[in-house]
């Protein structure tokens, strides 16, 4: 992480970060997906949605290490100032969003339709795929209805 880009400069001086919250929602009322947040102290919540709209959902702390893993991936690819092209939705397509709030509890957030191609935008996702990865050796703590949990 070595230059200031806009990214940085909106999250703040490394000190904030612990107050971050960053969040991957991926859900289709259709078909599910998956939800993830992340909290700067490091509290992971993934939500995995199946058909039906039925989550089961994981919790764990991460390590600083794999928190800052996520952060530059967002630094990295200057989330900030992403801007996947915009057209209309084909029925049923999924449109993930990566939001980030920072310590001033300022928003920002990024959304792309499914089949639209954006690499940074997909760097980012991936970050958090490798996150929930990390559920897999661990039991859910939640299984039912699909709740948006804070």
């Amino acid at each position: 992480m070595e230059q200031d880009n806009s990214t940085q400069i909106f999250l703040g001086d490394e000190t904030l970060w612990l107050a971050a919250l960053i969040e991957l929602y991926d859900v289709q009322g259709l078909w599910g997906g998956r939800r993830i947040r992340v909290r700067g102290d490091g509290q992971l919540i993934v939500q995995i949605i199946g058909h039906g709209l039925i989550e089961q959902r994981y919790e764990l702390t991460l390590s600083p290490s794999d928190f800052q893993q996520l952060l530059k991936a967002l630094i990295d690819n200057d989330f900030v100032t992403l801007r996947p092209e915009e057209r209309p939705g084909i029925p049923d397509e999924a449109r993930p969003t990566i939001t980030v709030i920072n310590a001033a509890g300022e928003k920002h957030s990024v959304g792309k339709w499914a089949g639209v191609k954006d690499e940074r935008f997909a760097a980012i996702y991936a970050a958090f795929l490798r996150l929930e990865a990390m559920t897999q050796s661990i039991g859910p703590v939640y299984r039912g209805p699909f709740r948006l949990s804070e």
